[in-house]
């Protein structure tokens, strides 16, 4: 039955591009398949722990437009896999390599289910997609079901929101009240923009709020963009507060300021600087997002970004460290049909050894060039070389990590 309803929602899909034109109605996607080397990922050559995988990804989008102001959308992940890697028996994942398919869900994946509603200056998105979050994108991006509310009282707009993150195993107030572990987890909150035609400046507030073990997060920030000519300039600081539901505190704040410019024509080059102070406290965590899908990444990845991360996992602003890291990027438009990109990143912990066991990460270093060839319409195909040395004290294995990958893609 289930592969009976995915066969025919894809003829429905295909049938229904013969109506692209039509304005009720839109239909696209895309595909992808990513190849990969990893050598040395846990910066030990001692270990032979090369990788050598494929992944791909079938994606559907559709559009809803019935009426003004109202469009429902849908968007499905088809066969999103490591190639030769299937579920067992039990529905686990055996082994996957890639981010996903989830366990259980190996053939398809429906990540957008929502309607989005807009009458004169308030609009309402309702139902299940990823978000940006606030401000920057910094804090509070997440994959779930959701409720924004947005005002735009131009040039002034406020938005405001509130996701599930769990929903915990039960539905009743009586059952979580007599077990804690079925309370729910939310994340809520509310930004304030101002935006001009050169300038833009917010302030933001969220929490999450787990009802089952009674911890808080909390995060309020400011964030602003602005143009000078050809440099354009963005920046965003976090401070985040709340306890484990014990007796440890959160905290942390996060600092990213970045300008772009571009140098010609063809050229653009990127600067980005990030700080977040660590702790050594006993009875302190630092935090750095409230939610687990924008975690405060040092280091950008070119067109593999937020495919690729396990190399540069380790290098999170996490485990009370704190980091001070910059980068510089450069991206060349050779020709229309050709662009290069380069990537020269260098962190330090600014929390050197927060645990005092001597055993820390003094600097990390990246290195990644690319390029992307449109060969077709719509179609690309990518190579990507990627560098990762550290300098550390102490056990930490200190080999450099190498990635080598291409990437296939197909708009439709």
């Amino acid at each position: 039955m289930k592969k009976f309803f995915i066969v025919a929602l894809i003829l429905a899909l295909a049938v229904g591009t013969a109506y692209a034109a039509d304005e009720t109605f839109k239909v696209g996607g895309e595909y992808r398949m990513e190849m990969y080397n990893l050598d040395d990922e846990d910066y030990n050559s001692d270990v032979d722990d090369n990788k050598q995988y494929v992944d791909q990804r079938f994606r559907v989008q559709a559009d809803f437009m019935p009426a003004d102001g109202v469009k429902a959308v849908w968007r499905a992940d088809f066969a999103e896999t490591t190639w030769g890697q299937k579920l067992d028996d039990a529905g686990d994942w055996n082994g996957g390599i890639g981010y996903r398919p989830y366990a259980g869900n190996d053939t398809i994946m429906v990540d957008k289910a929502y309607v989005d509603l807009t009458k004169e200056m308030i609009n309402v998105k309702a139902g299940l997609w990823g978000t940006a979050g606030l401000g920057m994108g910094l804090t509070t991006d997440d994959q779930g079901p959701q409720i924004w509310v947005i005002a735009n009282f131009e040039p002034v707009v406020v938005q405001g929101f509130w996701r599930k993150e769990s929903e915990g195993t039960a539905l009743t107030d009586d059952a979580k009240q007599e077990n804690d572990l079925d309370g729910d987890t939310d994340t809520w909150g509310a930004e304030v923009k101002f935006a001009a035609e050169a300038f833009s400046a917010g302030l933001l507030y969220a929490s999450q709020p787990n009802k089952a073990t009674d911890a808080v997060k909390n995060v309020i920030g400011a964030f602003g963009s602005m143009t000078f000519g050809k440099i354009n300039l963005w920046g965003e600081i976090d401070s985040y507060s709340g306890d484990d539901g014990g007796d440890v505190d959160y905290v942390g704040m996060n600092v990213t300021l970045e300008a772009g410019m571009a140098v010609t024509e063809q050229l653009g080059i990127t600067l980005n600087l990030q700080y977040a102070p660590g702790t050594d406290a006993d009875d302190e965590e630092q935090i750095t997002y409230l939610t687990d899908d924008a975690a405060y990444l040092p280091f950008e990845q070119g067109p593999f970004a937020w495919i690729w991360g396990p190399g540069l996992d380790p290098h999170m602003v996490d485990y009370n460290t704190g980091a001070l890291s910059f980068s510089v990027r450069a991206e060349y438009a050779v020709m229309d049909n050709l662009n290069l990109m380069g990537l020269i990143a260098y962190m330090t912990p600014s929390e050197e050894d927060p645990d005092g066991d001597d055993n820390y990460i003094d600097s990390v270093t990246q290195f990644t060039a690319g390029a992307t060839y449109t060969f077709l319409p719509k179609t690309s195909f990518s190579l990507q070389y990627t560098t990762v040395s550290r300098s550390v004290t102490g056990d930490y294995a200190d080999d450099p990590l190498q990635m080598f990958g291409g990437l296939l893609k197909v708009k439709f």
